[in-house]
């Protein structure tokens, strides 16, 4: 069976102009000409699935995966996912991530954890929820967290923010989140929970340079907060020049609801940040994607039609 297993790889290795050396001490028990690397066939696999060769990618795949590669399980698995070689079957998938999980893989678990959860999506669209789901989900991405997954971590402090809401389960978040401040979703959470004092004491200065630290990587949810912080006054000393810069980035993004935020602090701030025609424009840009303000179309309707024509042409070029 080895024999034959080699022959089929080397057969796949030559159509895909693929060169790679024998290593006779990694995944394979035997010595000689019939040693087949499939640490080795996995890595080509996930080269091709990068470029876009998908089906190359999946025969390798599922090669090194039967020769019992863990992360070419988790490879095949995504592929099966994704439908994009040998179409869906998501059947197989989970069986193969459960192979891998078996090995201890994070990322297999870390995508245990999320096909539990979409299950539980579908379930609750039809008021079939369970909350065992949520349990089985939190217990894939603890195990994939605690094997160093990073995204399992993120999604283990999620659910615990939410469905598992408990003085316990927020200082659990809040120290995972801690954990990996260089992701600007954790900076995030973590300065809200600052702010509101759930799971650490409430510190406001610190919840603040965690957002902006979370902004200044590009987080539209930060930028929008931190705007709305400076804007309203409430927490920290209003600045409304300071909300505008934040607001505008998160507009230039796309994000709607900062776009018509924008549009309302240049339409009623003071002096300088004062600005009729931006505050126009960025209502109407909001307005074409379905956000509704009643106190903004009653401000447009006030400026000069020229002005209002102009802009019109102007976003119309963006294809708004």
């Amino acid at each position: 069976m080895r024999a034959v297993l080699a022959f089929v790889a080397a057969l796949l290795l030559a159509s895909a102009s693929l060169v790679y050396a024998q290593d006779e001490t990694q995944n394979s028990p035997e010595t000689g000409p019939n040693a087949i690397d499939f640490s080795s066939l996995h890595r080509q696999a996930f080269a091709h699935y990068q470029r876009g060769a998908y089906l190359t990618a999946f025969n390798l795949a599922r090669l090194a995966a039967d020769g019992g590669e863990t992360k070419a399980k988790v490879l095949l698995a995504r592929l099966w996912l994704e439908g994009i070689a040998t179409g869906p079957d998501r059947q197989r998938a989970l069986e193969s991530l459960n192979e891998a999980a078996l090995d201890d893989d994070p990322q297999a678990l870390y995508l245990l954890g999320t096909e539990t959860l979409r299950d539980l999506e579908e379930r609750q669209t039809r008021s079939e929820s369970d909350e065992k789901d949520i349990d089985l989900a939190l217990d894939y991405f603890s195990r994939g967290s605690a094997l160093g997954s990073e995204k399992a971590r993120l999604q283990e402090a999620n659910i615990l923010l939410g469905s598992r809401r408990s003085p316990l389960s927020l200082r659990k978040a809040a120290k995972l989140l801690a954990s990996m401040l260089h992701n600007p979703i954790a900076a995030y959470e973590l300065g809200l929970l600052y702010l509101d004092g759930s799971g650490v004491a409430t510190d406001i200065a610190r919840g603040t340079a965690l957002i902006q630290l979370a902004a200044r990587q590009n987080l539209e949810i930060a930028q929008l907060h931190l705007g709305s912080l400076y804007f309203d006054g409430d927490l920290v000393a209003r600045d409304e020049k300071m909300a505008i810069e934040w607001y505008r980035l998160a507009a230039l993004q796309g994000h709607v609801l900062a776009q018509n935020q924008l549009a309302r602090a240049l339409a009623s701030a003071g002096g300088e940040n004062f600005d009729a025609r931006s505050a126009a424009k960025w209502h109407l840009i909001a307005r074409a994607q379905g956000m509704s303000d009643l106190w903004l179309d009653s401000f447009v309707a006030a400026l000069p039609i020229a002005i209002i024509e102009d802009i019109k042409k102007e976003i119309h070029a963006y294809g708004y």
